[in-house]
């Protein structure tokens, strides 16, 4: 059993992405796996203030949300973040999130390690209301550069547009690649 942890950053309710998020929640649980959902919105997080305790004492001296969901990363195999685009990048829940990740980096000896553990991969979804790639704009390098940054190699990306005309639930495309992708991460 592979463990998956899927990290939305939308604050809408019951629009693409929670159903994006529930596509993998249900085909994880098809493939045998577990499958954890956190909602960004859901949760308690405030933004980084370029303290750099973090350096010293190896993890984020703000005490809210973040540390449970930096724990239950380093418990999984599988990293999904998904995001709506807005103004051309990720929603202000998951910069916050990312920013917060910073306190992962190991920086000792000249050179920087993750401290999230190895062998982990990720999958990055963009979901764009626009029907043409400069529509997503930054949403899906701001999600995959801090992955790859963390050595996490993001194996899948997703991008989903036009979702204004065509909602996810509504797109059996949709959940159908995104079955692929997971089928692929795991078999990697």
């Amino acid at each position: 059993m592979k463990k998956w942890l899927v990290i939305n950053g939308s604050p809408r309710v019951n629009q693409n992405s929670d159903q994006m998020a529930t596509f993998i929640r249900d085909i994880g649980s098809e493939l045998g796996d577990q499958v954890r959902v956190i909602k960004l919105s859901d949760q308690v997080l405030a933004t980084c203030k370029g303290c750099y305790q973090c350096l010293k004492t190896g993890s984020c001296t703000t005490k809210d949300d973040q540390a449970g969901i930096v724990d239950q990363m380093k418990t999984s195999d599988f990293l999904v973040l998904i995001s709506p685009t807005y103004q051309y990048n990720v929603t202000a829940q998951m910069k916050t999130f990312l920013d917060r990740l910073f306190s992962q980096y190991e920086f000792s000896g000249g050179a920087f390690q993750s401290r999230l553990g190895p062998g982990k991969k990720a999958m990055v979804i963009g979901i764009c209301a626009g029907d043409e790639e400069k529509s997503m704009g930054l949403t899906i390098e701001a999600m995959k550069l801090p992955m790859e940054g963390l050595d996490i190699p993001v194996t899948q990306v997703y991008r989903y547009f036009d979702s204004r005309q065509t909602p996810v639930r509504s797109s059996g495309k949709a959940r159908t690649q995104i079955a692929i992708k997971m089928m692929e991460m795991r078999d990697d």
